[in-house]
């Protein structure tokens, strides 16, 4: 019995002992306020933390040209020509709609070959176009621009399309992969530079006539505009197919 006695007790004061370390851990009042008040304390610390370093203000411009963001950058910049920005901007499914579109523009296309015609254009390569390439190139768009009376200045690094029917007009820059449409306000400034640098395509089909069609003096007048030297390092001046050939080269 008194062995039973001593396991007894000394199971007691083993259980007294654990309840004393979990009394730390109790929803006890004194515990409550010691936890709130370790809460509090984090909390400022943060707040400091936070006010020693603040994020700066990101700071918006506005740009002067909006960034068609579509993979189809030309056909997206006469969509948002033709149908405003709003019409752009609230496209819930682009695939679809730029399917439907070009499909809508075959029949089109297919009304008007007197149009293509005057620009010596086949209306079955602009319909290949619409339906079986994921790009369409500038003739393509130069002739969805027309048959929708749509005034515009299309330009890269070189050279310049334009099609001026009303004064509201838009410019296009078409970089490579990416194509930018003007918002600003200053149009008479943009033209003026998008112009004095570069030489107009007159053909669509064509960026550049042939060797023959060009005299010196013409060639001359290509280079001062496009910064083409005319002579060699040596001082002697190019061959009317040396500066064709540089001229090919931009294209």
């Amino acid at each position: 019995m008194n062995i039973l006695k001593i396991i007894k007790r000394k199971q007691k004061l083993i259980y007294i002992k654990m309840l004393d370390n979990l009394e730390q851990y109790f929803m006890t009042n004194n515990n409550i306020i010691e936890w709130t008040n370790n809460i509090v304390e984090q909390h400022k610390y943060k707040r400091n933390d936070i006010m020693k370093s603040p994020k700066k203000p990101v700071i918006k411009k506005d740009l002067p040209y909006l960034h068609i963001n579509k993979k189809d950058g030309l056909f997206w910049a006469f969509y948002y020509m033709l149908n405003g920005e709003f019409s752009y901007m609230t496209i819930h499914n682009v695939f679809s709609t730029e399917k439907l579109e070009k499909i809508n523009y075959v029949q089109t296309i297919r009304e008007n070959k007197a149009i293509l015609k005057k620009y010596k254009l086949k209306s079955t390569y602009i319909e290949d176009q619409l339906l079986n390439t994921p790009v369409i190139d500038i003739k393509t768009f130069f002739i969805l621009c027309v048959l929708n009376n749509i005034s515009f200045i299309v330009y890269n690094k070189h050279f310049y399309w334009k099609h001026i029917c009303s004064s509201n007009i838009f410019i296009i820059n078409n970089q490579e992969k990416d194509v930018y449409l003007y918002t600003g306000t200053t149009m008479e400034n943009e033209k003026e530079n998008v112009t004095k640098n570069r030489l107009e395509v007159i053909n669509v089909n064509k960026v550049i006539g042939s060797i023959s069609s060009y005299k010196m003096i013409d060639l001359k007048e290509i280079c001062d505009k496009l910064n083409i030297n005319m002579f060699h390092t040596s001082g002697k001046k190019k061959k009317k197919q040396e500066i064709y050939q540089e001229l090919i080269q931009l294209i």
